[in-house]
């Protein structure tokens, strides 16, 4: 296949700079003569200056916008500011209502413990209660009996001291009168005494 170039032929491609020497592709040439000797024969591009400028000044420009969100991110808004103080106070009141809770809960029981306590006490104040009024009820009917049999020994008394029997043994008699009197009056006054203590 014939080339537009002859082995020999220095050439130029995208400007004066850009040369390069063509050899021939014959197996049978050394390869001292296909290799090319000097670096400035490769074909090489110009670079495009405003176009590598330009690129640069994106990236640069790309990097201040990256910089620029990353600063944002971590500089927190007003608004945001605003809604984590909101949060730390409601997270205060939370706390110390819930050590306010623990204070009633604490309270509670100790009423409920004091009013089952109060229970039980009456309950058996209640018994005890029962117990004096029934004793106190043995007791009036005790005094009752008394009363009524210190009126008939009153009585007695009055029979046994009336003149007709006081003609026969009047000392004797009113000696025996007076000592069951005063028996009958202590026990009549422990009996009262008694009744007004319970």
């Amino acid at each position: 296949m014939e080339t537009p170039f002859k082995p020999g032929q220095s050439c130029a491609i995208g400007g004066s700079k850009n040369q390069f020497i063509v050899y021939n592709a014959d197996p049978e040439d050394l390869p001292s003569k296909r290799r090319c000797t000097d670096e400035g024969q490769m074909p090489t591009l110009e670079p495009d200056a405003a176009g590598d400028t330009k690129l640069r000044e994106t990236e640069l420009e790309l990097q201040q916008h990256k910089t620029a969100y990353r600063q944002l991110l971590l500089r927190p808004s007003p608004e945001l500011k605003a809604l984590k103080a909101r949060v730390r106070e409601l997270e205060a009141q939370l706390e110390s209502k819930e050590d306010k809770l623990k204070d009633s809960e604490a309270n509670n029981k100790a009423l409920q413990a004091s009013a089952d306590f109060n229970y039980h006490e009456n309950s058996y104040r209640n018994m005890e209660f029962s117990s004096l009024q029934k004793v106190l009820a043995e007791t009036r009917e005790d005094l009752a009996k008394a009363k009524a049999a210190l009126g008939m020994s009153a009585r007695l008394a009055f029979v046994l001291t009336s003149p007709s029997v006081h003609a026969e043994n009047p000392e004797r008699i009113q000696q025996k009168v007076d000592k069951v009197m005063r028996s009958l009056e202590a026990a009549c006054r422990e009996l009262e005494n008694t009744a007004s203590c319970v």
